[in-house]
């Protein structure tokens, strides 16, 4: 079955383009979580692939227009659930935009893998062509015609539904000679290179820096007192720290100092030899200690969200800054971490960094668990709105910025984020999975009574809450949280929910599309 595409008519022309549903919905940076390298090379578009958008037919001259882009990164948005991806655009003027799924087409010349019709067989081609028809259901689809090879001839197949089709890596495609791949396995060596020497492979460090030293201390090195334009043989040793000591020319370069000049005086300099081990096990040493305090400097920045804080004025801005501040000293006092609080007098993301000057590890990390569940106290306080409280929660645990990664846990695969339950100290830590739901956009109330035919299994703590729009934050859209403490439970509770809603959305004209 090909993959759905709808289409807006306008007047005065016919605009070609992939389910305009996303077309007028922004999509916020915030909420989108990268997907790991295996999983994003398993979405339809993974990164590297040729993709079209904005395809539009010209009513004048009824030609197929689009632009191009290439995949660079694969996102999954944390509300509705929904494959974000991360373009860049061939156009001068378009940079790093994010677009759905269902907006993206493949491109033609971009490789992929056909299966034959009534089989499991596959095999490599090229998209050659692509245009709509309209489906058994009525609406708009997207139909490729490929190119790839069988019985010794070029066939061009037209007619083949998205389904049929999925991107296949450029290195293993018809008519290949080899180079992408050989860049490809070269960039690779040398990232491996890289993280070894990273890692720090000491002995191997002593054992060649004494090689070298024990070699070169028996050379008299010669330095050009004068007409010698070649600076190199001045420069110092790589592991000296003495200004006054010389590194030794190679052989090529005294061969070709002494037939280009051989009337220059040169005057020999001996190299002294120094304890190399101790000055290398130093600096190792010296590494290891500030990776070890990078890792373990304890911050966490916490952003107000855009549904709260696209309602408010500068007032609402001071207002809630002067609440922080009052909890700022009773912070300061009871768990040695500062507050700073930025973008409450500027039209920007408002944004509260916690920094804890404990120096024990562990001790920063408790401190700074206990101001960060503070200050989530004292925002629920200000918000004062039950049904937007859990949201809020969410958000802030989501777009959080921490300098270790044991505040929360996350599963970049599902979406879900383990949180602590809060005022309830000691508590099992429990997984949450929030979903945006979509609205119609009229007066009328949306009807959402379909969650109520949900069950979660029997044994299962896992809850399923529905919170409908709030009159207090009128700008932010009705949502319905999973939780409990098994991550699986509520894994599959989120399946549950995001597949009733696919289902209502057969009958009812709610957006977006899931």
């Amino acid at each position: 079955m090909a993959s759905p595409v709808q289409v807006k008519p306008e007047p005065g022309g016919d605009v070609f383009c992939v389910n305009t549903d996303s077309e007028d919905e922004d999509i916020d940076i915030d909420k989108l979580q990268p997907l790991a390298p295996k999983f994003a090379s398993l979405s339809k578009f993974p990164v590297g692939c040729k993709v079209w958008y904005d395809l539009r037919c010209s009513a004048k001259t009824n030609h197929l227009q689009a632009k191009s882009a290439c995949v660079e990164e694969v996102y999954i948005h944390f509300e509705n659930g929904r494959r974000v991806y991360k373009m860049k655009s061939e156009a001068a003027y378009e940079h790093g935009m994010c677009l759905y799924e269902d907006q993206l087409v493949y491109a033609i010349s971009c490789p992929v893998r056909v299966t034959k019709l009534g089989t499991d067989e596959t095999m490599d081609g090229v998209v050659v062509y692509l245009r709509r028809e309209k489906g058994s259901d009525g609406r708009r689809q997207i139909i490729y015609a490929v190119q790839y090879s069988a019985e010794n001839c070029m066939t061009i197949e037209s007619g083949v539904a998205a389904d049929r089709i999925k991107y296949r890596a450029e290195d293993c495609g018809v008519g290949d000679d080899g180079k992408d791949r050989e860049e490809s396995n070269i960039s690779i060596d040398k990232q491996k290179q890289t993280i070894c020497m990273q890692e720090g492979d000491t002995d191997k460090e002593l054992r060649e820096a004494e090689e070298d030293l024990s070699h070169t201390s028996s050379v008299e090195s010669f330095a050009q007192v004068e007409g010698n334009d070649n600076n190199n043989c001045n420069q110092r040793h790589p592991l000296d720290t003495n200004s006054s000591e010389s590194k030794p020319p190679s052989p090529l370069q005294r061969k070709r100092s002494a037939g280009s000049e051989s009337n220059v005086t040169h005057r020999p300099i001996k190299v002294a030899k120094r304890d190399i081990r101790s000055e290398v096990k130093k600096d190792a040493s010296k590494g290891k200690a500030d990776n070890t305090t990078e890792n373990t400097a304890a911050v966490r920045i916490l952003t107000i969200p855009s549904w709260w804080k696209n309602q408010w004025g500068p007032e609402n801005r001071r207002q809630l800054h002067f609440h922080l501040i009052g909890k700022a000293k009773s912070i300061k006092s009871s768990t040695n971490c500062l507050i700073r609080i930025s973008g409450h007098d500027a039209n920007e993301r408002m944004r509260i960094t916690i920094e804890c000057l404990n120096r024990d590890s562990q001790s920063k990390l408790n401190s700074l668990r206990h101001a960060n569940r503070v200050i989530e106290k004292a925002l629920v306080e200000y918000l004062a709105d039950e049904s937007s409280e859990k949201r809020l929660l969410y958000d802030l645990a989501v777009t959080a910025v921490d300098s270790c990664q044991l505040i929360i846990q996350r599963d970049s695969t599902s979406g879900l984020l383990q949180k602590e339950i809060l005022g309830c100290r000691g508590a099992p830590k429990e997984w949450w999975r929030l979903f945006e739901l979509p609205c119609v956009r009229d007066k009328h109330p949306h009807d959402l009574s379909f969650f109520e035919e949900l069950k979660v299994p029997k044994g299962s703590d896992c809850k399923i809450e529905v919170f409908k729009r709030s009159l207090k934050v009128p700008l932010a859209s009705p949502y319905v949280l999973v939780s409990g403490t098994k991550q699986l439970d509520v894994k599959n509770a989120a399946m549950m929910v995001a597949d009733a809603v696919r289902r209502h959305q057969r009958f009812c004209h709610c957006r977006p599309k899931w």
